[in-house]
């Protein structure tokens, strides 16, 4: 390239970029002169508005001139847009629908759309639901009328509003995390004239930001109670807790299966130490859990009968399922009979106390049941349909009469391949090949087929375990009769016990196929603990049947359970030296639930050696067939004590002599800690076990 051609280029590159810098600065000082603003009115911009004086406040009544409204989130006016949809809020009858539509945008609405909030919250959308349960729970809430309210993530706020409209609170502090997705939900309750809602936009589930909030600052109403005064163990109707601890798909944390048994788990250790609002004394708890978590703090079946469900009966005197799906979720259940026997009694009991259930509100049990009330037919007859593992029942129905019909056959179109012979297989030749049919089986058939076979092991399974737990009945009856006996007519009674007990044993023992022993074993602890007085499972004690929700009610629709936590004093003995004698206990529980199958005797020989000889003569309640117990304790699950029996068992080993030190204890409840729950799960015995 010629030398004139390159400086050519240099000049023609440096005035392009001479020119575009010079227009740079021009379009900058255009710019400056434009924004230019006099000083006179950028001082009246930037002046700060004046607070309103007691004088200012009197000439305004005086002049019959409305106060201001308070502002949104922040100091600046909120758009338009923001005021229409927050007027609609109160005005429109659709409101719910409102919230709907602002709940979608919030949460993505679309993949293209980004999430402004926790999308794993699920919240309570369904105003019927909220008006059903106000209702039910009228008569216990009146007590706290006028209380002051502590709302954990009241998110859309429509539980919020309506436990609010019928406890006229004197304070309720909102604890939301989310504003940018809720506030404009909650804004209207913060606007309204003597609003007595105050928002702190803190996750309430963490104790330092719970903490803060009770204070006299905010709950001016709220004394806290030193240690030792007895209030602490009497109920504060002044304050009522309310959360919602629903996620999902759930959040696990550390050892925790999700972020709900952890906050579960740490209220019900706050109601034992007094610690966060208990230290006001004993505070009423209504919670929002996913409908699977429901049962971890209230269990329906023996088998979930664990040390976290222990906590719980033992921190709280009652625990109300106040509504639910109403259906058995999770791999265990019960018995259908046992169910409805026990759902007789509540329904007897809501007829005598005058409570009905709303129209569409009744749980599948108590639906059936009022429906063949005017049938007289035995409630054994009945199989739920809508529980998963049993659907099968309804499949096979629907088979056997397209079968019948004609609708379909034993043998498809499908040719099928001549089987070999046998020397053909060997290799040796020269058999006629064996004959099988010429075509393959159609799949209706092969379903139909497993069905029918599955069916017939349940029912026969199910003949075995009824006629078993009939021969365990026997057993607790001649257990009562011979109880209160003395003298030699109770040793010839004693005698023939002995020799009945031993027989059932045996047979038991004798049965074909490990998992058929279970269900019996399984099937008489469920019934026993039904048979206690008051029934082994706080959920049996329920004076009314849970109301059914809808996925509908909630958003995104994933059903919820409403959980009505009632704490009570803890036991004197646990009482006495806390935390130290509750680490006792916590010892106690653990080795005896580490394999709650196991009979009460092998439990308390695994407690400390010489700890079984000693507690069985000073626990009377365990060997009382009439208060649960029973007289044969190789016999008696560990899963069906009662609580009563293990206050018993605390209170004998804290008198006793030969007691191991609290430091021994709890490095062997360490140990507990490192064993392998799929290890356990392996072995035959220890699962039975569990």
């Amino acid at each position: 390239m010629a030398p004139e051609t390159i400086l050519r280029q240099v000049i023609t590159t440096a005035e392009r970029k001479r020119k575009k810098l010079a227009s740079k600065e021009g379009a900058q000082g255009e710019e400056n002169e434009e924004n230019t603003i006099p000083e006179d009115l950028e001082a009246v911009l930037n002046k700060k508005p004046r607070m309103a004086t007691k004088e200012d406040r009197q000439a305004r009544e005086e002049d019959d001139i409305p106060p201001p409204k308070r502002k949104g989130r922040n100091p600046k006016t909120r758009s338009a847009e923001e005021q229409y949809f927050q007027e609609q809020l109160l005005k429109s009858p659709e409101r719910q629908q409102l919230v709907l539509q602002h709940l979608q945008k919030g949460y993505g609405g679309s993949k293209r759309r980004k999430a402004f909030g926790d999308v794993r919250r699920v919240n309570i959308v369904g105003e019927d639901l909220c008006d059903a349960i106000l209702e039910r729970m009228k008569p216990s809430l009146a007590k706290h009328e006028g209380c002051d309210i502590i709302d954990v993530n009241p998110g859309a706020g429509t539980w919020s509003r309506k436990l609010h409209e019928v406890l006229k609170p004197r304070t309720h502090i909102l604890m939301e995390p989310d504003t940018d997705l809720y506030q404009p939900l909650l804004q209207p309750l913060l606007d309204a004239e003597d609003s007595k809602y105050v928002l702190f936009p803190k996750p309430g589930v963490i104790w330092a930001h719970l903490e803060r909030v009770l204070s006299e600052k905010h709950l001016p109403h709220q004394k806290p109670l030193p240690q030792g005064d007895p209030r602490l163990e009497q109920p504060n109707d002044t304050l009522l807790f309310v959360a919602n601890l629903c996620y999902h798909p759930k959040r696990a944390f550390k050892a925790f299966g999700s972020l709900t048994t952890l906050v579960l788990h740490q209220l019900m250790s706050a109601v034992r130490s007094h610690s966060l609002f208990h230290k006001y004394g004993t505070v009423r708890m209504l919670i929002w859990v996913t409908d699977e978590e429901r049962l971890t703090p209230l269990p329906k079946h023996v088998a979930m009968r664990k040390k976290a469900s222990l906590e719980s009966e033992i921190s709280c005197g009652k625990i109300e399922e106040v509504a639910s799906s109403g259906r058995p979720i999770g791999v265990f259940r019960r018995d259908d009979r046992l169910d409805a026997e026990q759902t007789l009694k509540v329904l007897a009991n809501m007829e005598r106390l005058g409570i009905s259930t709303p129209k569409g509100r009744e749980t599948p049990m108590q639906k059936h049941l009022l429906e063949e009330k005017d049938k007289k037919r035995d409630t054994s007859d009945w199989v739920d349909d809508d529980r998963v593992g049993i659907q099968y029942h309804k499949v096979i129905v629907d088979l056997e009469a397209k079968f019948a019909a004609g609708e379909f056959q034993k043998y498809s179109d499908v040719p099928r391949n001549p089987l070999p012979s046998k020397k053909e297989e060997s290799g040796l030749g020269g058999r006629k090949a064996r004959s099988r049919a010429p075509f393959e089986l159609s799949p209706e058939w092969l379903l139909l087929n497993r069905l029918r076979s599955r069916k017939k092991t349940e029912v026969n399974r199910g003949d075995v375990m009824l006629q078993y737990a009939a021969r365990n009945d026997e057993i607790m009856d001649m257990q009562r009769e011979i109880y209160n006996l003395k003298g030699p007519e109770y040793e010839t009674r004693r005698q023939e016990l002995f020799q009945l007990t031993r027989e059932f044993k045996d047979d038991v023992d004798k049965l074909p196929g490990h998992q058929t022993r279970v269900m019996i074993g399984t099937h008489i602890d469920n019934e026993h603990l039904l048979r206690h007085n008051p029934p082994g499972l706080l959920f049996d004690r329920r004076e009314v049947e849970p109301l059914k929700v809808e996925r509908s009610d909630f958003f995104p629709h994933h059903e919820l359970a409403l959980l009505d936590f009632q704490p009570q004093a803890i036991w004197p003995v646990l009482r006495k030296d806390y935390p130290a004698n509750y680490d006792v206990f916590e010892y106690i529980v653990a080795t005896l639930f580490l394999f709650p199958g196991q009979s009460v005797e092998m439990g308390l020989k695994a407690l400390w050696p010489g700890a079984y000889e000693w507690l069985v003569p000073v626990c009377p309640t365990l060997t009382n067939p009439y208060k649960g117990g029973d007289m044969d304790l190789s016999r008696f699950s560990v899963r069906c004590l009662s609580s009563e029996m293990l206050k018993e068992i605390m209170e004998g080993w804290d008198k006793w002599p030969w007691r191991p030190s609290r430091i021994e204890l709890l490095g062997q409840l360490n140990s507990y800690e490192s064993v392998d729950k799929d290890d356990v799960m392996k072995d035959g015995d220890m699962a039975h076990g569990l």
